[in-house]
Protein backbone atom coordinates (compact mmCIF):
# COMPACT_ATOMS: atom_id res chain seq x y z
CA UNK A 1 0.00 0.00 0.00
CA UNK A 2 1.50 3.37 -0.97
CA UNK A 3 2.23 5.90 1.74
CA UNK A 4 0.22 9.12 1.49
CA UNK A 5 0.96 12.46 3.02
CA UNK A 6 -1.86 14.84 3.87
CA UNK A 7 -1.62 16.62 0.52
CA UNK A 8 -1.98 13.34 -1.36
CA UNK A 9 -5.04 12.49 0.73
CA UNK A 10 -6.58 15.88 -0.10
CA UNK A 11 -5.86 15.33 -3.80
CA UNK A 12 -7.51 11.89 -3.69
CA UNK A 13 -10.55 13.32 -1.90
CA UNK A 14 -10.84 16.01 -4.58
CA UNK A 15 -11.00 13.29 -7.23
CA UNK A 16 -13.61 11.24 -5.39
CA UNK A 17 -15.92 13.76 -3.72
CA UNK A 18 -18.49 15.46 -5.95
CA UNK A 19 -17.63 19.10 -6.66
CA UNK A 20 -20.96 20.29 -5.27
CA UNK A 21 -20.46 18.59 -1.89
CA UNK A 22 -19.04 20.13 1.27
CA UNK A 23 -16.53 17.96 3.09
CA UNK A 24 -15.48 19.42 6.47
CA UNK A 25 -11.73 18.73 6.34
CA UNK A 26 -9.65 19.94 9.28
CA UNK A 27 -5.88 19.73 8.81
CA UNK A 28 -3.82 19.11 11.93
CA UNK A 29 -0.05 19.38 11.50
CA UNK A 30 3.17 20.50 13.13
CA UNK A 31 4.11 22.33 9.92
CA UNK A 32 2.46 25.73 10.29
CA UNK A 33 4.33 27.48 7.50
CA UNK A 34 2.34 29.81 5.28
CA UNK A 35 2.99 27.66 2.20
CA UNK A 36 1.65 24.55 3.94
CA UNK A 37 -1.47 26.35 5.18
CA UNK A 38 -2.20 27.84 1.75
CA UNK A 39 -1.59 24.56 -0.07
CA UNK A 40 -3.87 22.63 2.29
CA UNK A 41 -6.62 25.25 2.00
CA UNK A 42 -6.26 25.37 -1.80
CA UNK A 43 -6.62 21.57 -1.93
CA UNK A 44 -9.93 21.71 -0.05
CA UNK A 45 -9.15 21.84 3.65
CA UNK A 46 -11.78 23.96 5.39
CA UNK A 47 -9.69 24.78 8.45
CA UNK A 48 -6.17 24.37 9.72
CA UNK A 49 -4.74 23.78 13.21
CA UNK A 50 -1.07 23.55 14.03
CA UNK A 51 0.48 21.56 16.85
CA UNK A 52 0.63 21.78 19.75
CA UNK A 53 -3.13 21.84 19.71
CA UNK A 54 -5.51 23.32 22.23
CA UNK A 55 -8.33 20.87 23.02
CA UNK A 56 -11.03 23.52 23.41
CA UNK A 57 -10.01 25.34 20.23
CA UNK A 58 -10.00 22.04 18.34
CA UNK A 59 -13.49 21.13 19.58
CA UNK A 60 -14.83 24.58 18.65
CA UNK A 61 -13.33 24.37 15.17
CA UNK A 62 -14.83 20.90 14.67
CA UNK A 63 -18.20 22.18 15.87
CA UNK A 64 -17.98 25.12 13.43
CA UNK A 65 -17.15 22.81 10.53
CA UNK A 66 -20.05 20.49 11.32
CA UNK A 67 -22.43 23.42 11.70
CA UNK A 68 -21.25 24.82 8.37
CA UNK A 69 -21.83 21.43 6.73
CA UNK A 70 -25.38 21.31 8.09
CA UNK A 71 -26.06 24.83 6.79
CA UNK A 72 -24.53 23.94 3.42
CA UNK A 73 -26.78 20.90 3.12
CA UNK A 74 -29.83 23.01 3.98
CA UNK A 75 -28.79 25.62 1.42
CA UNK A 76 -28.36 22.96 -1.27
CA UNK A 77 -32.02 22.12 -0.86
CA UNK A 78 -32.93 25.75 -1.60
CA UNK A 79 -30.47 26.63 -4.38
CA UNK A 80 -29.96 24.59 -7.54
CA UNK A 81 -26.61 22.80 -7.60
CA UNK A 82 -25.62 24.61 -10.80
CA UNK A 83 -25.54 27.94 -8.94
CA UNK A 84 -23.47 26.43 -6.12
CA UNK A 85 -21.00 25.08 -8.70
CA UNK A 86 -20.67 28.58 -10.20
CA UNK A 87 -19.76 29.90 -6.76
CA UNK A 88 -17.17 27.15 -6.31
CA UNK A 89 -15.62 27.91 -9.69
CA UNK A 90 -15.04 31.52 -8.65
CA UNK A 91 -13.22 30.55 -5.45
CA UNK A 92 -9.82 32.30 -5.32
CA UNK A 93 -6.90 29.98 -6.04
CA UNK A 94 -3.86 30.05 -3.79
CA UNK A 95 -0.83 30.87 -5.83
CA UNK A 96 2.83 31.30 -5.00
CA UNK A 97 3.55 33.89 -2.35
Amino acid sequence: MPAFDGFAVLEQLNRRIPANDYLPILVLTADATRDTRLRALALGARDFISKPLDALETMLRIWNLLETRALYKALRELIPSQQIELLRQHRPAAGPS
